[in-house]
């Protein structure tokens, strides 16, 4: 059977364990930074910048006000419109309206005309790259049609922590979320996202129990229990995780999806956090052992401490296993602490087995046992290192990914 067809292109986030260790080494690039600007963010457009505004008037004009953004948006709004009015490409014309209405969204918190000029790039330029970003942000601030005082402070808000991602901000939304009305609702919701996706789960978990209870068979319980879960699922509480998901509708094919899934999440899961168990068990349990054969080596040997000096293959090893280390925080942070574990512990199991061995040679005692103990003890180790170095930093699907497509270098 024909293996499945390769994506042409991966994350950096999806490449493997191995394969990041090994696009470390030949100096492939490293992950993008995380201050770039990102699509649909203040200083980036979904699209690309129009293909080539550099090679007419419009090019020194968008420098011109990409730069006066940064100090002076509201003077930059009104230039970004004027682009859009008088240029004849409707690809800058459509790359204007959308920075425009961003800043006016994000940075001016002005929410009636980022509306308008949110309406007039989806209405105009139906078919331009920022179209979608425009009907998205539409949704998240509302069209206007149907403005409530709740919803229009909500969406001012959230243009607010978009800008300064200030916890202060947070605070003033408790106000909103302590209303009656279906608004209400989703202040408390974004609230309790917010918190949770600044992995605060405590703070998050009453919330969404406050808007569920509150808000029970509405599409906003419905999301607040499922955020619960998900809450629950980070925080390792398996019973409630479980609880709440069998509380979520089944009432079509797509929930069912959903709550399965969800379930099936859970169970992953749990069977991980009992594998990291074993894990602990498996490492402290060898690795006494390991030293205790150590300490009885060093014993017979009637050498001291001086029985503990690195063999040469420690030595050998030392500065290749640095390497990595450093070329895995140079090149792919993410993976760099599971390196550093790995390497260091591997490192120190084969410091003490090989030390102990020598000692016990050199005192005239046979090796043979004790150097098969000291293997499959090593093995043990490094296994419940590997495992507990993958769990901590949930590279589950790096490696799975790996196992699956092979390296990418």
């Amino acid at each position: 059977m024909r293996r499945a067809a390769r994506p042409a292109r991966r994350a950096p986030g999806g490449l493997g364990l191995a394969a990041l260790l090994a696009a470390s080494l030949v100096g492939a690039p490293g992950p993008a930074r995380a201050d770039a600007a990102a699509p649909g963010s203040v200083d980036a457009a979904p699209g690309a910048l129009p293909a080539a505004p550099g090679a007419t008037d419009d090019g020194a004009e968008l420098d011109r006000l990409t730069r006066l953004q940064a100090t002076d948006p509201a003077a930059a709004v009104v230039g970004w419109v004027g682009l859009a009015d008088r240029t004849g490409d409707p690809a800058v014309a459509a790359f204007a309206l959308f920075r425009a209405a961003r800043a006016a969204e994000q940075q001016l918190a002005d929410l009636p005309r980022a509306r308008v000029l949110y309406r007039r790039l989806r209405d105009e330029h139906a078919t331009s790259n920022e179209a979608p970003a425009a009907a998205s942000a539409l949704l998240r601030i509302g069209d206007g049609a149907h403005a409530t005082p709740t919803r229009d402070a909500l969406a001012r808000l959230r243009a607010t922590y978009a800008a300064e991602r200030s916890l202060a901000v947070l605070a003033a939304g408790e106000a909103l979320a302590a209303g009656d009305e279906v608004d209400a609702a989703q202040a408390g919701l974004w609230l309790a996202d917010t918190y949770r996706d600044l992995g605060r789960c405590g703070l998050a978990t009453p919330r969404y129990d406050d808007v569920a209870r509150r808000f029970a068979g509405t599409a906003e319980a419905t999301d607040a229990i499922r955020g619960a879960a998900e809450c629950a699922l980070r925080l390792r509480q398996w019973g409630r995780a479980r609880a709440l998901a069998a509380q979520l509708p089944a009432g079509d094919a797509r929930e069912r999806t959903l709550r399965e899934s969800l379930l099936q999440r859970i169970g992953a899961a749990q069977t991980r956090s009992h594998g990291a168990v074993a894990a602990w068990v498996a490492v402290i349990v060898a690795g006494l052992a390991l030293l205790g054969s150590v300490a009885h080596a060093v014993v017979v040997s009637r050498r001291g401490l001086r029985a503990l000096a690195p063999p040469f293959e420690v030595l050998f090893a030392a500065p290749v296993l640095a390497v990595l280390v450093g070329a895995a925080y140079t090149g792919h942070v993410d993976v760099w602490p599971a390196v550093q574990l790995i390497a260091g512990g591997g490192l120190a199991v084969a410091w003490l087995s090989g030390a102990g061995l020598d000692a016990v040679r050199a005192a005239g005692r046979p090796v043979r046992r004790r150097a098969a103990l000291h293997v499959a003890l090593a093995v043990l180790i490094i296994l419940g290192l590997v495992f507990l170095a993958i769990d901590r930093d949930a590279l589950y699907d790096q490696v799975a990914e790996t196992v699956r497509f092979g390296p990418e270098l």
